[in-house]
């Protein structure tokens, strides 16, 4: 063998991608997935589904999750994230400011001292892109800005502050989570089964293109109805009077 082969791992062809995600999904899902991936990474293209959460508490697990010793779990307060300040990825004070101006819940995990998971609801408003953010409607909350450690993954963090949300958190009985996902996310979509009480209903469309660096953005007939949408950071208000 000649010296130029070796320790040389080729990338596998658009062709072997799509064969391998035809056996994984299906070809029709597979040949999709060709087709949205370059949009968005090049063209700026992006469409998601919006879901609504089953939200069946009769069906979650009253006990809470266990975590290895030397973690700390509970319901957080601005307070918590100041020493962490632009020492994690996105997390500045014009960030930990608008979270708790909209009142957005959250949990925090420390390990000692030092913060290693959190992850926000919010029932406003929060940031999609430089550009965008998601408007949240009435009656709805929506979970964002989610991060572990890499160093403390595989922990049962993550659950342990999605039950303190759920048990401890000021959550009206007839709410329910919203969310969006790409619509080519099949390593998502098809990674478990979940039974027909615990599916999320599907409420239309939301996206953007982008236009010569700006990104605009859309929303279908029945995501507009329940009112789920991104919007432009830099949109004009609207100004409500109260009389």
């Amino acid at each position: 063998m000649s010296e130029e082969g070796v320790g040389i791992t080729r990338r596998p062809s658009w062709l072997q991608t799509l064969r391998q995600h035809a056996r994984d999904w299906g070809w029709k899902r597979a040949i999709y997935w060709q087709i949205m991936q370059p949009l968005g990474k090049r063209l700026g293209f992006h469409i998601h589904y919006v879901q609504v959460a089953a939200d069946r508490p009769d069906l979650d697990d009253p006990v809470a999750p266990e975590i290895p010793p030397g973690y700390t779990a509970r319901l957080g307060c601005k307070e918590d994230f100041l020493p962490a300040l632009n020492k994690i990825p996105n997390l500045d004070q014009t960030f930990v400011d608008e979270a708790f101006e909209h009142d957005d819940e959250c949990n925090v995990t420390f390990y000692g001292d030092e913060l290693v998971a959190f992850s926000f609801n919010t029932r406003v408003k929060a940031p999609v892109t430089d550009q965008l953010e998601i408007v949240v409607p009435a009656g709805f909350r929506y979970g964002y800005k989610s991060w572990t450690h890499p160093d403390h993954r595989r922990k049962n963090l993550s659950a342990m502050g999605g039950y303190l949300k759920r048990t401890q958190g000021a959550r009206p009985f007839d709410e329910r989570g919203i969310w969006y996902v790409e619509t080519h996310n099949y390593p998502s979509a098809l990674r478990s089964y979940r039974r027909p009480s615990e599916r999320a209903i599907m409420m239309g469309l939301v996206g953007w293109f982008t236009l010569f660096g700006r990104q605009i953005p859309f929303a279908s007939r029945r995501a507009s109805w329940i009112g789920f949408r991104f919007s432009r950071k830099d949109a004009p208000r609207k100004l409500q009077y109260l009389h």
